[in-house]
């Protein structure tokens, strides 16, 4: 159960760094104040002549989540849902990556999404983008 004034849940990715061509590495989907969170509706935006998204897996405080993806000319949209709530702040996915082309700062993935279907504010740390229109 989440509390009235417990605030907006915070989404963040962790983990980028350059990698060259070829090269896998993980980026993970962390959330903070995750209290109350059943439903997570993310959009993963990448270039996708640079890198390609190789898998998307719950992780840490996202287990027990079913995953739907959706991969679309740089967006990667991932559904998640569980029964039980989530609880507290960590990682909630990890996603692996491949290089198709040397990639660098400016190449870091942003994200956007909205938790409980919009009933459980969600702000995004870091690289900020609008919330993506549903489909």
């Amino acid at each position: 159960m989440r509390r009235a004034d417990a605030g907006p849940a915070e989404l963040s990715l962790g983990g980028w760094k350059p990698i060259k061509a070829g090269e896998r590495a993980t980026v993970t989907v962390d959330l903070r104040n995750a209290d109350g969170i059943l439903g997570l509706d993310l959009a993963l935006t990448y270039a996708p002549s640079r890198i390609a998204i190789v898998n998307v897996q719950a992780a840490a405080i996202g287990s027990g989540l079913s995953l739907a993806r959706a991969d679309r000319e740089g967006t990667t949209r991932i559904r998640g849902v569980r029964h039980r709530a989530a609880v507290g702040l960590g990682q909630v996915l990890a996603i692996t990556i491949e290089a198709l082309r040397n990639a660098g700062g400016n190449d870091e993935p942003s994200i956007a999404g909205m938790a409980n279907e919009g009933a459980i504010p969600l702000r995004v740390r870091g690289r900020i983008e609008p919330p993506s229109p549903r489909k």
